[in-house]
């Protein structure tokens, strides 16, 4: 399967409006103003979207994998350091989800008999 660069590109800019950006967007607004917040948001994506647009360029013309690309880059360890950063991304990404949606249930609930992390390890466990 040949996976062009504009399909590449597409994913990338579908990433950029996803959710993530309309939270982080909410709470920027609400501190800066709307003004504020949109450029913000909008420079950081553009920062994300032509990084992106590079590595997808890339593995394009070489057609390798990210993994592939990583084994090239950093020999026989690359795969394993480009899972360990996948790893932290994502339990950096989740510790701030859950925190978000403990806040909010924690404001519907006003005072909860257990302490946050056991609602964190909750929510955790149902999301994943």
């Amino acid at each position: 399967m040949n996976i062009t660069w504009k399909e590449l590109t597409l994913l990338q800019v579908g990433g950029a409006i996803c959710l993530p950006v309309v939270m982080l967007g909410q709470i920027l607004a609400s501190r800066m103003g709307l003004q504020s917040a949109l450029l913000a948001i909008g420079i950081g994506n553009m920062f994300l979207l032509v990084a992106g647009c590079f590595t997808a360029l890339f593995a394009v013309r070489t057609q390798k994998s990210s993994v592939e690309q990583a084994f090239d880059v950093f020999g026989s360890l690359g795969p394993s350091i480009l899972g360990a950063l996948f790893l932290l991304a994502m339990i950096g990404w989740f510790a701030i989800q859950l925190n978000i949606m403990g806040g909010a249930v924690f404001s519907l609930l006003g005072t909860a008999p257990f302490p946050p992390y056991v609602l964190h390890l909750g929510l955790g466990f149902l999301v994943t």
